[in-house]
C-alpha cells in the first residue's frame, strides 16, 4: 500500500519555558536570574502591552562586587524582545548604589529611567572609618530597539556640591513633552544632616531643563524627604512629603502643588500632630477636579496601627476639618496597607486596607469609600475577605476595571508568601479569587516575596514582578513575573493555531500536529482529543495515527479550553489513484473555518479542468472551469443561483485536461 503523507512546513520557533508568561504559578515567569542578588524590581506597561521590567543586580565580579541596572523588554504574551539579559542601563564601579529608581513610558514608545550613583565616588567622612557616600542622580532615554537615545550615561540633573548627597529620585510624565523629576538632597555636616527637596522640569526631547524649584528646611534640625508625585488635571502636579524636626515638635507631612510650568500653587499641612509614625507612610489619589485624597498610617496613644484619610482640593484646601479615620473602632482593631482608586462613576475615593482583630488576631481585608464630604456609607469599613490567625495580609494595588469591578492584588506572608488576586462587582461581592504566585516547595524551600510592584491593566491584562528569595543553596534573590487577566486566567491567550489545519491520511499513516501561538509564532503547549481513537489516535504531544478507514475528528484545545480547533480526518484504506486526486465526499459551508468548500486534493496540478455538479433530479446547479478549492455551495445555474443549495447529496463530474473523468457523489451538510 502507497503511503502518503502530506507535509505542512511552517516557520516558528522552538518553545521555551522561560519565553512567555507561563500558567505554573509554583515556578512563575523567570526574569532576572543567576546573579548574586536582584532586587527592587520596576514594572511599566504600554496600552498595546509591551512591558518593560527593570531590576538592580548586585554582581561579584572577580571579588568586587558590582552594582548594575538592567532593563527587559516583552511583548504582551510575555516573550522576550531583547537578547539575554536585556540592557545594561546603568554600570558603574563598585561604589555604585543606585537602590532608588524610577521608570515611566512616553508616548513615543521610548523609556525613561531615573536613578541616584556614586559614580563621581564623592563621600563625606564623619571620621577616619565612618564615611557617608554622596550619590548624584542622573535620567536615562532608551529605546525600544535598546540603544540610548541621550548619552549612554545618562544626564546629570544635580548640581555636585560639597557634602551634599541625593536620595529618593522619582519622576512623573507630564502632558506638555516633560517630566518633574524630584530627589531628596541631604548636607551632611556631622550633627544635624538637614535635607530638603528639589523638583526639576525636563524636556523629555533633549533632556534639558525647563524649570526649578525646591523646598529647603527652615532650621538645621529639620529633614525633608520626598514621597512621591503624581498628576492631576490640567499638567498640574501634586508631591508629598515627610518632615522630621529634631527635639519635641512632631514629625509632620505635607503635600505641594505646581502647575504645569512648575510654579508652586500650595504648600499644604496634611497632619503635624502626635502619631506620625518615623518616616511616615503616606499615598495619595487624585480626584477628578485637580484635588487629591491622601491616606496616611498614623499611631494611636495605644500603640495600634491605624489609618487616616484627608482630601484636598486643587487650591490645597482640606476638605474635612480633621483628617478621618478609615475605620473608627481604632481600640478593638489595628489597620494598615491601604491602596485605592477614584471611581469616576460614584465619585468616591474607594481604599482597600488590611485589618487585624486584637484578641482573636483573625484579619480581613475591608473597603472603604470616601467623597469630599467624608464617609460615602459608614464609619466602619465593609469586610470583603476574611483570613485566620497569622495570615500577614498586605494590600498592594486596587485597580477600577471598566464594568465598575474591581481588581485587588495582595499578599499573604504566612511562612511561605504568596501573591494573589481577587475580583469584587461593584458592590464588592466576590467574582474569583486567585493564586497568582505560590510558594516553592521543592526541596523543601521556603520563598519570601518582596518588592511586589504591579503594572497598569493593558489588554485586559496586569503584568507584576517581585523578588523571590528561594532560601536554600539554589536560589536566593532572583526576580520573577507574571502576568494575570481581569478574567482570572494566569499565562497566555494568544490565538491557536494548528498546523496542518486538515488531514486525509491512509491506514497506517503516523504526523505529528503542531499548535503554534499566535501572532508570536512559538510552539504551544496543547491538548489532543480524537473522536473516534479506533479510527485515528492522538497522543498528549499530537501525535496522530491513522488506525482504520473512516474520517474523524481530532480536537485541540489550548489556554485550559479557552480555545479549541477541530481538525477534520479522513483515513483512507486504498492509495490515491494514479493521477494523485482524491475527491472528499462531503462540507459544511456554515463559515465556521472548518470544511467550508468542497475539497478536491490535488487539482491545482490539472489546470483547464471543469467541474460540474448536479442535483438529485440530474439538473447543473454549479459548473465552473479551472476548478481551485473555492465552492462554497452557491449556485450558479438554475433556481438557487447565487443562493446556498440546500442540504442533500449532489454527484459531480470532474474532467481533466487528459480527456480523463471522475465521477461520484458529495454531501453538503449544514
Amino acid at each position: 500500500m502507497k503511503r502518503i503523507i502530506l507535509l505542512f512546513i511552517t516557520a516558528f520557533i522552538a518553545f521555551n519555558a522561560n519565553a512567555q508568561w507561563t500558567d505554573d504559578i509554583v515556578n512563575s515567569t523567570p526574569i532576572f536570574t543567576g546573579y548574586s542578588n536582584q532586587s527592587s524590581p520596576v514594572v511599566y506597561t504600554f496600552p498595546d502591552g509591551t512591558t518593560y521590567i527593570s531590576c538592580l543586580s548586585f554582581e561579584n565580579d572577580g571579588g568586587q562586587v558590582t552594582q548594575r541596572y538592567y532593563l527587559k523588554k516583552f511583548s504582551a504574551t510575555g516573550l522576550p524582545q531583547w537578547p539575554g539579559n536585556g540592557m545594561i542601563v546603568c554600570d558603574k564601579p563598585s561604589l555604585s548604589f543606585s537602590d532608588n529608581y524610577s521608570m515611566e513610558g512616553l508616548s513615543d514608545g521610548n523609556m525613561l529611567l531615573f536613578t541616584k550613583d556614586l559614580r563621581k565616588q564623592r563621600v563625606f567622612k564623619y571620621s577616619e572609618t565612618a564615611i557617608q557616600p554622596l550619590n548624584d542622580v542622573f535620567i536615562y532615554k532608551v529605546s525600544p530597539d535598546q540603544t540610548s537615545v541621550w548619552d549612554s550615561e545618562g544626564i546629570q540633573l544635580n548640581n555636585s556640591r560639597d557634602k551634599v548627597g541625593c536620595v529618593l529620585p522619582s519622576f512623573v510624565v507630564l502632558d506638555n513633552g516633560s517630566v518633574l523629576a524630584t530627589w531628596s538632597e541631604t548636607l551632611y555636616d556631622g550633627a544635624k544632616n538637614p535635607s530638603a527637596f528639589v523638583f526639576k522640569k525636563v524636556s523629555t526631547k533633549e533632556g534639558t531643563i525647563l524649570a526649578t524649584d525646591s523646598i529647603k528646611p527652615a532650621n538645621t534640625d529639620t529633614t525633608y524627604l520626598k514621597m512621591n508625585t503624581i498628576t492631576t488635571v490640567g499638567g498640574s502636579t501634586i508631591t508629598s512629603y515627610f518632615a522630621n524636626t529634631g527635639g519635641n515638635v512632631p514629625r509632620m507631612l505635607g503635600i505641594i502643588g505646581h502647575d504645569e510650568n512648575l510654579k508652586r500653587t500650595f504648600n499644604s499641612v496634611v497632619y503635624a500632630k502626635t502619631g506620625v509614625p518615623n518616616a511616615g507612610d503616606m499615598k495619595m489619589v487624585a480626584d477628578d477636579e485637580g484635588g487629591v485624597y491622601v491616606l496616611f498610617a498614623y499611631v494611636t496613644r495605644a500603640s495600634k496601627s491605624a489609618i487616616k484619610v484627608q482630601h484636598f482640593n486643587n487650591k490645597g484646601i482640606a476638605s474635612y476639618p480633621e483628617p478621618l479615620f478609615v475605620a473608627n473602632d481604632t481600640v478593638h482593631y489595628e489597620y494598615s496597607n491601604p491602596t485605592g482608586y477614584f471611581n469616576k462613576q460614584k465619585r468616591c475615593l474607594t481604599v482597600f486596607y488590611a485589618s487585624l482583630e486584637n484578641v482573636k488576631k483573625t484579619e480581613t481585608i475591608d473597603v472603604q469609600e470616601f467623597n469630599k464630604s467624608g464617609f460615602v456609607t459608614d464609619v466602619v469599613g465593609k469586610t470583603v475577605m476574611n483570613y485566620p490567625v497569622e495570615t500577614g495580609l498586605v494590600c498592594n494595588k486596587a485597580i477600577l476595571l471598566e464594568n465598575g469591578h474591581s481588581l485587588l492584588i495582595y499578599q499573604t506572608l504566612d511562612v511561605n508568601s504568596k501573591i494573589r488576586a481577587v475580583r469584587f462587582d461593584m458592590n464588592y461581592g466576590e467574582v474569583w479569587r486567585k493564586i497568582v504566585a505560590n510558594y516553592h516547595p521543592d526541596l523543601g524551600k521556603t520563598s519570601v516575596k518582596t518588592g511586589l510592584t504591579v503594572g497598569d491593566i493593558a489588554g485586559n491584562q496586569v503584568v507584576m514582578a517581585w523578588r523571590d528569595e528561594r532560601i536554600s543553596t539554589i536560589f536566593s534573590g532572583d526576580v520573577y513575573a507574571q502576568n494575570l487577566q481581569i478574567d482570572g486566567f494566569i499565562g497566555n491567550k494568544g490565538v491557536l493555531e494548528v498546523i496542518p489545519g486538515r488531514l486525509i491520511l491512509t491506514v497506517g499513516d503516523t504526523l505529528h500536529l503542531k499548535s503554534i501561538l499566535q501572532p508570536e509564532g512559538i510552539s504551544l503547549n496543547a491538548t489532543y482529543k480524537s473522536n473516534y481513537p479506533n479510527l485515528v489516535s492522538v497522543d498528549q504531544y499530537g501525535a496522530v495515527k491513522a488506525n482504520a478507514y473512516g474520517e474523524a475528528v481530532i480536537t485541540v484545545s489550548a489556554f485550559n479550553g479557552a480555545q479549541s480547533i477541530q481538525i477534520p480526518v479522513q483515513i483512507l484504506d486504498t492509495p490515491y489513484d494514479n493521477e494523485g486526486i482524491h475527491v472528499f465526499n462531503g462540507f459544511s459551508p456554515n463559515n465556521d473555518g472548518s470544511n467550508d468548500v468542497f475539497y478536491i486534493q490535488n487539482i491545482d496540478r490539472f489546470p483547464g479542468n471543469k467541474l460540474t455538479v448536479l442535483d438529485a433530479g440530474g439538473q447543473i446547479r454549479y459548473e465552473v472551469v479551472d476548478y481551485n478549492n473555492s465552492w462554497n455551495g452557491i449556485a450558479t445555474v438554475g433556481p438557487y443561483k447565487g443562493n446556498l443549495l440546500p442540504s442533500g447529496t449532489y454527484y459531480y463530474v470532474l474532467e481533466l485536461p487528459n480527456g480523463s473523468k471522475k465521477k461520484g457523489y458529495v454531501i453538503i451538510k449544514y
